[in-house]
């Protein structure tokens, strides 16, 4: 009764607020059919709104405007930009001053990233303006950048129209954007309160518990929200959630085995299949060749035009220094910001060249821009718009000599833009665990530990070699880490720990870690990739423990901290980390031996398996480095058998850092300069040979 409750409510709103825009006769057949059209719309059902807009052709009717209107809404649902006429047609000319249609062209205009007529249109409308007219300004303010301004309209909008369910999910996706915390999960409760477990709010459900780590909880979200058989298929990125929330779930290695089908179905949703690519590469499935070529293919036909050209052309550059572009769409608080700082701190005054932070995205209040705007000898530039071409355009207008991407496949990166060519040199380089497949890398950077030679994984981009360690833990002073003492040791049996997330636990670890407990009475396991408040993913998670033969009564499990100071501290309760594999840590690694703690690795065959292998060589630690399973488990008993000795002198580890090529950032600038200039030359000399 309640539902059918809601839905009438939501029903009558609708017809209000569309007979308020709208003057349509008595329900005579053709009004039916452009409702119905209008309803389907709302509905996402692309299908009854095509089937009911054929219905209307075949009615004499006199309303040709509002058929016009249900077009427009029909194709920018399908984004059909094709059949959508050009705005200097007279299409647009006869409702310039009729604000339904004056909201569409608005709609149009911003997604074919037409900034300034998207702004003409909405700044023509005299006031009072429909509510689709102030959801386009919202809209167009948020591609602004202008959050604030956008939210202070939808909240307007939603007090006035509380049944609108499209306006509910702009303002819920909005805040998302917009990053606030305080107002994103009241907002989302009242939407649910008021239209339950719609789809349009399900996808917005799913995005929350997934930035809460609850992925158990954001699994269930995309699972109903897959059951409302009448939502457009391309709606929302349904699949795309589905997979994440299995990832992480820790079932990263089932994706290996989604069905060709699944995939053609989500052929339109390209950002599934980057998704993908990443994801594949994590389990090191020989499948993830195929799955680049696919992006990369999808790339080049759709997103490589004419925007993107001229194209930069490979010379020599003028300059005695070069001009270095760090590019990275995670200027926050996340490994690559907070590695890239500590470089830039320390080489503050032996820098070679000139460096360029490129900036991709806004990310508001967690902005770490201010951060590194305190080194005076680093150049800042702005490629946060949304827009692709205007991206490509303000990082080509820095004259960059060599563009780093620092993004790879994850999330806010911009491989289109490095597809398209964004400096004569283009590098691979600290952020992503695999190779990019993009035929515009030129090289991926790393050292021995992540090369093995000869390389036995595939990838695209030639590869150079650092004769020292590819990274370096030397923390910013403006971090928590360049602050915190080692901690203290735990006390009782031994404790081996894991702060990996939990999309890295696999089975093999479980079984292998399983085996090891068994061996050692006494000891324990220290978990923290679960939320207190996310109880169902520690019990997927149990189940696969029981099933590989890890007893769960054994497992502390710790919450995850409210700050990373807390969290940094929370070493206190390890002994000895145990890395994950085949997906191992690197920041994890870093961190464990900072606070005191020594890890064990499986060293692997692939990047994503030897990133630990690395920085323990890094640190003067090869010994910690295991070449089978059976030597890991050795490893990790030996350290049981000198546990008081490990106990008294956590300080051990940080030394190891500071003291080997791991803590030295300048020489790691130095070095990396040194690559950058060998490899600019040398790219310069192949063009001019050709």
């Amino acid at each position: 009764m309640a539902t059918r409750l809601r839905l009438q409510q939501r029903l009558a709103a609708e017809y209000s607020i569309l007979l308020g825009a709208v003057d349509l006769p008595d329900f005579d057949p053709a009004a039916v059919a452009a409702l119905s059209c209008y309803l389907a719309l709302v509905r996402q059902d692309c299908a009854r709104a095509n089937a009911a807009l054929h219905q209307l052709d075949s009615i004499d009717h006199g309303f040709v405007a509002f058929r016009d209107f249900l077009q427009v809404h029909l194709w920018l649902l399908q984004a059909d930009l094709s059949s959508i006429p050009d705005f200097a047609d007279s299409f647009w000319q006869q409702y310039s001053h009729w604000q339904p249609m004056v909201a569409s062209k608005a709609a149009v205009a911003l997604l074919r990233h037409d900034i300034a007529e998207a702004q003409r249109c909405l700044d023509s409308v005299i006031d009072p303006p429909i509510l689709e007219v102030v959801r386009q300004r919202a809209a167009l303010s948020v591609r602004l950048r202008r959050f604030s301004e956008a939210v202070d309209l939808l909240a307007s909008a939603v007090d006035r129209f509380p049944q609108h369910l499209e306006l509910q999910a702009q303002y819920v996706n909005t805040l998302l954007e917009a990053r606030s915390q305080e107002r994103t999960l009241p907002a989302l409760r009242s939407a649910l309160s008021l239209h339950g477990e719609h789809p349009r709010l399900l996808a917005s459900v799913c995005t929350v518990k997934l930035l809460q780590r609850q992925p158990s909880l954001a699994r269930r979200a995309a699972f109903v929200q897959r059951l409302w058989p009448d939502v457009a298929r391309q709606d929302l990125g349904r699949l795309s959630n589905v997979l994440v929330t299995y990832e992480q779930t820790g079932h990263s290695e089932w994706l290996a085995h989604l069905s060709a089908s699944a995939l053609q179905d989500a052929s339109g949703q390209l950002a599934i299949q980057e998704n993908l690519c990443l994801q594949l590469a994590s389990i090191q499935s020989p499948l993830v060749v195929q799955q680049l070529q696919r992006v990369v293919d999808a790339y080049q036909q759709n997103y490589i035009a004419d925007i993107y050209q001229p194209s930069i052309r490979i010379s020599a550059s003028p300059r005695r220094r070069l001009r270095i572009g760090w590019v990275s769409g995670d200027i926050c608080h996340h490994p690559v910001a907070r590695f890239v700082m500590g470089f830039f701190e320390a080489s503050a005054h032996s820098a070679q060249h000139q460096h360029v932070l490129v900036n991709l995205r806004d990310h508001a209040a967690e902005s770490y821009l201010d951060r590194f705007q305190c080194y005076p000898h680093l150049q800042h530039l702005d490629a946060s718009d949304p827009d692709p071409s205007a991206k490509v355009r303000a990082i080509r207008q820095g004259e960059l000599d060599v563009a780093i991407d620092l993004s790879g496949w994850t999330g806010g990166h911009f491989m289109r833009g490095f597809l398209a060519r964004l400096a004569p040199l283009q590098l691979n380089y600290l952020g992503y665990f695999a190779s990019t497949g993009l035929p515009t890398m030129d090289a991926w950077v790393g050292d021995d530990g992540l090369f093995p030679s000869p390389m036995q994984e595939w990838h695209s981009e030639a590869i150079h070699r650092l004769n020292r360690c590819f990274i370096a833990w030397q923390p910013s002073q403006q971090l928590d880490e360049a602050h915190e003492p080692v901690t203290h040791a735990p006390t009782g049996g031994i404790r081996f720990g894991c702060f990996n997330h939990n999309r890295k636990l696999s089975d093999a670890v479980l079984n292998l870690w399983g085996e090891l407990l068994c061996s050692l009475p006494g000891s324990s396991l220290v978990l923290k990739a679960n939320a207190a408040s996310d109880p169902y993913t520690q019990t997927l998670l149990v189940r696969r423990m029981r099933r590989a033969g890890l007893d769960p009564e054994r497992v502390i499990w710790l919450p995850l901290a409210p700050s990373h100071r807390e969290h940094l501290q929370q070493y206190a309760q390890v002994d000895v980390a145990l890395d994950s594999f085949p997906n191992g840590g690197c920041t994890t690694t870093c961190e464990a031996l900072w606070m005191g703690v020594p890890v064990i690795t499986l060293t692997g065959n692939h990047y994503v398996s030897r990133m630990s292998t690395a920085v323990l060589r890094g640190a003067g630690l090869p010994h910690l480095c295991s070449a089978s399973p059976q030597h890991y488990l050795e490893l990790a008993r030996q350290q049981a058998d000198r546990l008081s000795e490990l106990r008294s002198n956590r300080d051990r580890w940080r030394n190891q850092v500071i003291h080997h090529p791991l803590g030295d950032a300048a020489d790691l600038m130095l070095h990396l300069e040194q690559a950058f200039v060998y490899l600019h030359s040398t790219a310069v000399a192949q063009h001019a040979s050709l």
